[in-house]
């Protein structure tokens, strides 16, 4: 039976101890053997069911992949959750939440490695645009999945410049 790495950290995630299931995570990286010493240190047997399918996903060939799902899913898991509604289309009278293009100029602004921006019908304003500069200029690699007829004259995306030097 092939385990689903990513079924599997989610399970983890939501029902192991917090910091066993980062001791896992740890484990993980160091390989069978990192395993192997955390299942010699654990009672339960619903821990050591967890250190056991650790095992067969290395033995599968899923550990690395994994532990980085895992690692995702417990650090959503310890960040302080804030919902704020985010809306596409005119202005609401609902008195809070957010248009979508101020939450996407900020999320830009937040990005620290990478920026990946998908979107089926986007034509960038002024502040996308800028929140793209910036981004690029920061160092941040970006990549742009947008519906259109590709790279010509009138493409709104060509006038946001490689980094600067």
């Amino acid at each position: 039976m092939t385990l689903d790495p990513v079924t599997v950290a989610a399970r983890w995630a939501q029902q192991l101890p917090l910091e066993f299931a980062r001791g896992l995570a740890v484990a993980q990286r160091a390989g069978r053997s990192g395993l192997h010493v955390s299942r010699a240190k654990v009672a339960l047997p619903e821990l050591s069911a967890a250190v056991r399918t650790g095992l067969a996903l290395a033995e599968q060939g899923d550990a690395a992949v994994h532990r980085c799902v895992l690692t995702g899913w417990l650090a959503a898991a310890t960040a302080q959750q804030q919902v704020t509604p985010v809306w596409t289309g005119p202005e609401s009278d609902a008195g809070h939440g957010r248009l979508t293009l101020a939450v996407v100029a900020d999320l830009m602004a937040e990005a620290e490695q990478q920026l990946v921006l998908a979107s089926y019908a986007t034509v960038p304003g002024d502040g996308i645009r800028q929140a793209l500069r910036d981004a690029v200029d920061r160092g941040i690699t970006v990549m742009l999945a947008t519906r259109g007829a590709g790279p010509g004259p009138g493409d709104p995306w060509l006038s946001i410049p490689p980094a600067s030097s």
